[in-house]
């Protein structure tokens, strides 16, 4: 299955039902092939922070998540850098590598429900 990154245009114009739509194809995307590109297929340089929001004060690994998906120093890796409330929230989003960002962030590349958070938290 291949996506493409829609232009901003065709994100506004796009329907609720065809938003879920794109979301449950991007769902649906290996999780090898979302570590694989820099950035989520509908986010931009400079706004690749705004999934963040809803979770900026906690890392949200599923339990168990850690042991299963990463090596102990992975798992070092991680713990270092998050240290505290919004420690993995840098200036330009999140600071962790994408190969050891939690599976829910990795997923949620939901470009109407991201809006949304940001429209809420203004």
């Amino acid at each position: 299955m291949e996506i493409t990154i829609p232009t901003k245009e065709e994100l506004k114009t796009m329907t609720r039902v065809q938003q879920r739509e794109r979301r449950k194809q991007l769902m649906a995307m290996p999780l090898e092939w979302l570590i694989e590109n820099p950035l989520c297929p509908d986010c931009r340089p400079g706004i690749n922070y705004i999934c963040c929001i809803p979770c900026r004060g906690i890392a949200r690994y599923e339990e168990g998540e850690l042991e299963k998906r990463f090596s102990e120093d992975e798992i070092k890796e991680i713990k270092s850098m998050l240290v505290g409330p919004n420690s993995f929230l840098g200036e330009n989003g999140c600071i962790l590598p994408r190969k050891l960002r939690a599976e829910i962030c990795l997923r949620y590349m939901c470009n109407f429900r991201a809006k949304q958070t940001i429209k809420r938290s203004s």
